[in-house]
C-alpha cells in the first residue's frame, strides 16, 4: 500500500467513525423527546387510572415502556460521553445541508443540533441562515 492509500484509508475510517458518532447523537436527541412524550402519557394514564378508565395492566405497560426508554437514554448518554472526542466539529457541506434539513423538520432545536455536530448554537444559526439565503437566491 502506498502512503497515499494509507492516508485515504485512515480518512475513510475517521469519516465513518464521525458519521457513526453523529448518528448516535441524533438517536440520543430523539430518545429525549420520546422520554418526554412517555412522561406526559404516564401522567395521563395515572389520571385515567384514578377514574377507572384504564386497567392496572395499562399502567404497568406504560411504566415498563418508560423504563426501557430511560435505560436506552442512559446507554446513549454513556455512548456520547465515550465518543465525544471522536468528532472534531468540522462541518462539510453535506453536514451543513443535513443540519438545515434536520432543523426544518421541527424535530431538532439548534442546541440539539449543536450537540450532535459538536459545535455551538450560534454556528448552527449561521448555517441555517446561510442555507435560507441560498435557497431564496435560487
Amino acid at each position: 500500500m502506498t502512503k497515499t492509500e494509507v492516508n485515504e484509508t485512515k480518512n475513510i475510517k475517521q469519516e465513518t467513525i464521525i458519521d457513526s458518532v453523529r448518528r448516535g447523537r441524533t438517536i440520543g436527541s430523539s430518545l429525549k423527546s420520546l422520554k418526554t412524550n412517555y412522561r406526559n402519557m404516564q401522567e395521563e394514564i395515572f389520571e385515567k387510572a384514578k377514574n377507572g378508565e384504564v386497567t392496572a395492566e395499562d399502567v404497568a405497560n406504560t411504566l415498563n415502556a418508560l423504563k426501557n426508554v430511560e435505560t436506552a437514554e442512559r446507554e446513549m448518554q454513556s455512548f456520547m460521553e465515550t465518543t465525544k472526542n471522536y468528532d472534531d466539529g468540522k462541518l462539510s457541506e453535506e453536514d451543513r445541508n443535513k443540519i438545515y434539513h434536520y432543523y426544518k423538520t421541527g424535530d431538532f432545536t439548534q442546541v440539539e443540533l449543536s450537540n450532535i455536530y459538536n459545535t455551538n448554537q450560534p454556528m448552527i444559526s449561521r448555517i441555517i441562515t446561510e442555507k435560507e439565503k441560498e435557497l431564496k437566491n435560487r
